[in-house]
């Protein structure tokens, strides 16, 4: 079973581009060697690219999507 990644349901869903996806992963990785766990939607969020509503929207379709596979 394939992963259903938040992000790509983000770019299809239109709210982020590849480039904010790229960035954030990339601000995602930063705090991880500084001993930092944050999640890609929480990133997304403290950096104001998207709301937290969206974020919820997104999450919701992903457990759809892996519910159906």
């Amino acid at each position: 079973m394939d992963k259903i990644l938040i992000g790509e349901i983000l770019i299809d869903q239109g709210h982020i581009d590849s480039e904010t996806l790229k960035e954030a992963l990339q601000i995602q990785k930063d705090k991880k060697k500084n001993g930092e766990e944050k999640k890609l939607g929480e990133i997304l969020i403290d950096q104001g690219w998207i709301e937290e509503g969206i974020l919820f929207d997104a999450l919701f379709t992903q457990s759809k999507k892996k519910n159906e596979n």
